[in-house]
């Protein structure tokens, strides 16, 4: 909650509000959802407008965590693949039949066309979760058919629920440059936990049902959301693969 701001320069009740926005939109699943639908509006920023920045803070925060992490893609022996690669090609005799000059640039071509699906996946991953976006609430308002109303219910609904996944995958983007594989491997358990603890406590503040019900249409709205989130992102791979 936010005091009414008046009085205050618009820059500064315009901050007032982005903060206690994304504070609710992280802290408190299926509040702002309430509040909008309730009419308690003016306090908050828009769905759309909290569901964009979170996902451009999230699109700019991989993008520069990628600029600073990455280092140039160059042939030479700075970009190798990992000690258990090497080891498997170097058996199939592959740096005696290319020569170690051949054998090299094979490998840093490998490791370049590595980093670059990375980085192309890590990129396509706001846009098509912006695009999903639609029918996920679309999903949302097939299993809870009548509880919100309208599909522009569940729309807001939609859009609050990115915002919190986008908000929390920016901060998660961040963890890696400490330089440990560990950390970066638990920021992204954390993310993981913290998604589905968030989008069942949403449910089950705002669209309700028996503990059943609720875990049966969670379940069917996060497979088939998940399945074609994978599939758009195999559709990325793919693309980018055959315009390496």
């Amino acid at each position: 909650m936010i005091e009414s701001g008046e009085g205050m320069p618009e820059a500064s009740r315009w901050r007032a509000r982005l903060w206690a926005t994304v504070n609710a939109v992280l802290r408190e699943p299926g509040f702002l959802t309430e509040e909008f639908l309730a009419g308690r509006r003016a306090q908050w920023l828009t769905p759309f407008g909290i569901c964009m920045i979170c996902a451009t803070a999230y699109f700019g925060v991989g993008a520069a965590v990628s600029r600073i992490a990455s280092e140039p893609v160059v042939v030479s022996e700075q970009l190798p693949f990992p000690p258990e690669a090497q080891e498997a090609l170097q058996q199939m005799g592959a740096r005696e039949r290319l020569g170690d000059e051949r054998f090299t640039r094979m490998v840093s071509d490998a490791r370049a066309l590595s980093l670059r699906l990375g980085k192309d996946i890590g990129d396509a991953v706001p846009l098509v979760m912006l695009i999903l976006m639609p029918m996920f609430a679309a999903l949302t308002w097939l299993a809870w058919r009548g509880v919100l109303g309208s599909y522009a219910d569940h729309l807001v609904f939609a859009m609050h629920v990115h915002a919190s996944l986008f908000a929390s995958m920016a901060m998660a983007e961040v963890l890696p440059l400490v330089g440990s594989q560990t950390i970066a491997v638990l920021a992204g358990v954390g993310v993981l936990v913290y998604s589905t603890w968030y989008c069942a406590a949403a449910f089950k503040r705002v669209l309700g049902g028996t503990g059943a019900q609720l875990f049966v249409r969670s379940m069917l709205v996060g497979i088939t959301y998940g399945v074609w989130l994978t599939a758009a992102l195999v559709g990325t791979t793919a693309y980018a693969l055959l315009t390496y």
